[in-house]
């Protein structure tokens, strides 16, 4: 079937990213005693140095293993469309461990960048059904302008299937079985919202897990956690928003962005005001120190209460808050199937009728411009995105 994906749709290329630096891609498994841990996709800055001292090559787009996944995330796209993907070249490198999950532990990886004694941090989430591999141009590219990127493998079941080391497996949606009321149907609000508290606690344990690292760790002494943001897209949109709501009295966050956020697991609506969720919004500010945040949309998927929860979000929370639509954009624009298969996308009418390219060209400015103004102090005007 591969001649007949090549004729009807090749495969796109994932654009060169826009920064200075090299990129460098692994797979990570945080470890933690009481639970599985975690894994994580990590793009940080190299230099031409660090690959003349090591073998390399160039990364996978993803593991063999998990290619299976993207099925959930194409529908209703042919099945035979993810082994097409697996042949997309990256434009990042790996010194030869991509393909299993490793230690933090700095066993031969390619070495980041010293051109900088620290790099700012983006915690990365992906949205339902997807994984950090399908994010891989956005990441690259905020990678190769100064930012170490960590993505996880969501462990609520909004992953299509995580592996550990070890060959344990989540699967997708492995606990919705546990919501499902008398009438033989899920209770959606309480499965999404328990959904997002095991995400927001990924985020967190990650970053506490990287603070306590120690000198033989990959990132010891790379990160500046004094400049960390978070940003996500559709379910991790909403993760990005709890994670700066729920963890704030860490103080974390210098910054937030969510792209084409899916609002609904954190209930600003009406119905869900007797529920015991955590994350219900009250009419009263719920950040005592508020933090910048930019919520960019699709013009063609978003709708009239999810843009009024944003609003209410964006006024409650931020001291400088943003809202932006793109124009002539669907909901998955903003991850790589718009780049790797534009026209099979666009017959799914997955993205919008204009030119993925340009779109994804605006999206990086718009991404690197609003990180590079709050975590690297960077003179750029956002003003006409304010609300």
């Amino acid at each position: 079937m591969s001649w007949l994906m090549n004729l009807v749709s090749p495969i796109g290329t994932l654009p060169k990213p826009t920064g200075p630096y090299l990129v460098a891609v692994e797979v990570l498994h945080i470890e933690d005693a009481n639970t599985p841990g975690i894994l994580c996709k990590v793009w940080y800055p190299i230099d031409q140095g660090s690959l003349e001292e090591k073998q390399h090559h160039v990364a996978h787009y993803m593991q063999s293993e998990i290619s299976e996944s993207m099925q959930s995330l194409l529908k209703p796209l042919p099945g035979f469309v993810a082994n097409h993907i697996l042949s997309t070249k990256t434009n990042a490198y790996t010194a030869g461990v991509d393909q299993h999950p490793h230690t933090t532990k700095n066993n031969g990886y390619l070495k980041p960048s010293n051109n900088l004694d620290k790099y700012p941090l983006i915690m990365f989430s992906h949205g339902m059904y997807g994984l950090p591999e399908n994010y891989t141009h956005i990441c690259e590219n905020l990678c190769s302008n100064g930012f170490i990127v960590i993505s996880p493998y969501h462990t609520d079941g909004s992953c299509p299937l995580v592996i550990y080391p070890n060959g344990q497996r989540i699967e997708l949606e492995y606990e919705k079985d546990k919501f499902i009321k008398e009438d033989g149907t899920a209770d959606l609000f309480s499965y999404r919202s328990h959904q997002l508290s095991i995400r927001v606690q990924n985020i967190d344990n990650i970053l506490e897990f990287l603070k306590k690292e120690r000198e033989e760790s990959l990132f010891f002494g790379k990160i500046d956690f004094d400049k960390v943001g978070i940003c996500g897209h559709s379910f991790g949109g909403c993760t990005t928003v709890g994670s700066i709501l729920k963890l704030q009295n860490k103080k974390l966050f210098k910054c937030a962005c969510s792209m084409d956020g899916w609002m609904f697991p954190l209930a600003t609506h009406a119905d869900f005001s007797n529920s015991e969720s955590e994350f219900i919004i009250s009419t009263q500010p719920f950040r005592k120190e508020p933090i910048p945040l930019f919520f960019i949309n699709s013009d063609l998927w978003q709708w009239k209460e999810n843009l009024d929860e944003m609003n209410i979000l964006v006024k409650l929370n931020s001291e400088e808050g943003y809202m932006y639509a793109m124009t002539d954009t669907q909901h998955h624009n903003y991850n790589d199937i718009a780049l790797l298969m534009p026209k099979l996308a666009k017959w799914a009418k997955k993205i919008g009728t204009g030119d993925p390219f340009a779109h994804s060209a605006e999206l990086d400015n718009l991404l690197n411009s609003y990180f590079s103004k709050y975590l690297c102090g960077a003179e750029v005007d956002l003003s006409k995105y304010k609300v």
